[in-house]
């Protein structure tokens, strides 16, 4: 269960799909997400799966809310975006 980890890697599109159809996956309680890499996440075509795993995540926001972290060796306007 998702709720019980400290820490979970995952692709996107792995991610995605667990989130879809894995019963009793649940990432309400997730406080950080971190994306390395995220250019190349996005260059690759990765930005529907991106934007549908952010949907099913707690919001960022001051208090208990999420917090996302982006890692890229350069600012492209997608990441920024993003």
């Amino acid at each position: 269960r998702a709720g019980n980890l400290n820490i979970l890697i995952a692709t996107p599109g792995r991610l995605l799909q667990h989130m879809d159809e894995t019963p009793y996956f649940d990432c309400g309680s997730m406080k950080i997400l971190v994306l390395d890499e995220a250019d190349r996440i996005l260059d690759m075509g990765f930005r529907a799966s991106l934007d549908a795993i952010l949907e099913n995540l707690p919001r960022g926001g001051t208090g208990d809310g999420r917090q996302t972290l982006l890692f890229s060796a350069t600012q492209t306007k997608s990441v920024s975006d993003l």
